[in-house]
């Protein structure tokens, strides 16, 4: 299939809960904004988990770095490359 104006997406395909991508986030920008816990809507999905079934089926991709990993190695090139995409 033509992959052009697909929407894919990138992912672990593992869970996680927003507190630990917090916690994730927090230990590589130590500087996060301050993080407000409040009551969950009645209508809010309690969990949610990214399928990467459709990226892989098509092209072929799959995760190879854990979320942690991922994140890490995403914020160093947006470090490097932050002039450039500015």
């Amino acid at each position: 299939p033509d992959s052009v104006n697909e929407i894919y997406n990138i992912s672990t395909g593992q869970e996680i809960s927003i507190n630990s991508l917090i916690t994730i986030l927090k230990k590589q920008v130590p500087h996060l904004a301050v993080v407000v816990h409040k009551e969950r809507d009645i209508d809010n999905i309690k969990r949610r988990a990214v399928s990467y079934k459709k990226v892989k089926q098509q092209l072929g991709w799959k995760p190879v770095v854990d979320i942690e990993k991922g994140i890490k190695l995403t914020l160093q090139w947006y470090k490097k490359h932050l002039e450039e995409i500015i």
